[in-house]
């Protein structure tokens, strides 16, 4: 009984099978043919099934995965593509491409690096791969790694990758490459770039500004600036500047603070310029020094400033800057107090969207008190589109001689130390040759003054 209805059981397998054959073979020809003609959905219904029946079959796997990136189906395809090697480890060079392509597309150009360079590996010299190496690069910040690799690619494939080459080497600081990358472009994009940022990198400007204030002590301040500035050369720029300030509030180092109105002004001539290139082993300097003269009510002082930016390689810098100001109060004007403060300061991108910033600074003010200061800052891409910006910061400072019993006041503020945390969100945005930027904080602080 038992070898009977085996017998019969092996013909009713074999039709099973013999039927099945040409349906998934129907199944992959009715796939292609969807495909072929961009009905990706539809397409993927088919491909789905007739993976199910292969499963150990990687070129329909591979297939499959490919047709979910034409479908912008990116994260699905990043997955396929993961399950693809880790069921067939030996098909990972055949698939480093396409997945780099994907991470790219779904906005993660940091974890399409590594792929591209894999990808190249196997098939070095590749143009496609090279440019989509270059493109990973740009979008994770590397500006001027990928800079260098745009630059073996000249002359440039399409307008878009063109455009790509000219974001490059913007961003890195270099606007006189990006500018020839762009002079003939029809992409809107491009156009924009290079009429309202590139080309005011590279054109002699006037500039002015207005500010005011007033703060809980009654202080008003009111400030116009006028710049001039001529570009020399690539990356060298001299500036004449002229800034004016009214203030009116009370001289708080006298008893009853009496109220009292004060002005200044200040005439800077300044350089800056850019030492280095992409290629640099030791990165990219951009220095600065700025000197002139400033008065405020016949109180005349010589005025300087200099400044040392360093890249030693994309994504981090540290800046060196040392100069000289007045404390800008009625009192402190009037008690003749400046300062000189020298600062050290670095920012690092810890990722595609994490930065960590933080600065040093010694701030020596006339009549013998001086301030230590120290800032701390982690901020978070939220929205990449927006450019919106979350993150916390702090300040600690703490001075050496405080208004107390020993030391009177001399017009402006300073406790026996300080400190603020921070919340805030910030967004900026472009529209034409117009930059908008807000930004909100809320925070806490513990101040310490000289009578403990």
């Amino acid at each position: 009984m038992t070898g009977h209805r085996a017998t019969g059981r092996l013909p009713a397998l074999l039709l099973l099978c013999t039927l099945a054959l040409p349906a998934a073979a129907s199944d992959l020809t009715d796939a292609r043919r969807l495909a072929d003609a961009g009905d990706y959905a539809a397409a993927l219904d088919y491909y789905d099934r007739v993976v199910a029946a292969s499963p150990d079959d990687s070129d329909l796997a591979i297939e499959r995965a490919r047709v979910l990136g034409y479908a912008d189906r990116h994260a699905a395809a990043i997955a396929a593509y993961q399950q693809i090697v880790a069921t067939f480890p030996q098909r990972r060079p055949d698939v480093a491409g396409y997945w780099a392509w994907q991470e790219l597309w779904s906005g993660d150009a940091e974890a399409a690096v590594p792929l591209f360079h894999e990808a190249l590996r196997q098939r070095p010299g590749d143009a496609a791969l090279t440019a989509g190496l270059a493109e990973a690069l740009l979008w994770s910040g590397h500006e001027r790694e990928a800079a260098r690799v745009y630059a073996t690619l000249m002359p440039p494939a399409s307008e878009s990758q063109a455009l790509q080459a000219a974001r490059a080497w913007y961003w890195a600081g270099f606007p006189e490459q990006a500018l020839p990358l762009l002079a003939n472009t029809t992409l809107p994009a491009a156009q924009w770039l290079r009429d309202y940022r590139v080309s005011r990198e590279r054109r002699h400007y006037l500039s002015a500004s207005f500010d005011g204030s007033d703060d809980s002590d009654d202080l008003s301040i009111l400030a116009a600036t006028a710049t001039a500035g001529w570009r020399f050369g690539a990356g060298d720029t001299a500036e004449l500047s002229l800034r004016s300030a009214w203030l009116d509030g009370p001289d708080t180092s006298q008893p009853g603070n009496p109220v009292y109105s004060v002005d200044g002004q200040e005439v800077l001539l300044a350089w800056s310029g850019r030492q280095g290139s992409v290629d640099s082993p030791a990165g990219v300097v951009w220095p600065l020094l700025a000197v002139g003269l400033r008065d405020y009510d016949g109180w005349s002082q010589f005025a300087w400033r200099a400044r040392a930016r360093w890249m030693p390689a994309d994504g981090l810098s540290f800046t060196a800057y040392g100069g000289n100001g007045v404390v800008e109060t009625v009192g402190a004007i009037r008690n003749e107090i400046g300062y000189t403060e020298g600062s050290l300061s670095g920012e690092g991108r810890l990722t595609q969207r994490w930065l960590l910033a933080g600065s040093v600074a010694r701030i020596a003010f006339d009549r013998g008190n001086d301030r230590s200061q120290g800032t701390l800052r982690l901020e978070y891409l939220l929205v990449p589109a927006w450019r919106l910006r979350t993150g916390v910061d702090a300040v600690y400072f703490r001075d050496s001689d405080p208004v107390g019993p020993g030391q009177p006041s001399l017009g402006y503020w300073s406790p026996e130390r300080y400190s603020e945390q921070r919340l805030y969100a910030s967004m900026s945005q472009d529209r034409g040759a117009w930059s908008f930027d807000g930004r909100v904080s809320a925070g806490y602080f513990q101040e310490r003054d000289g009578w403990g």
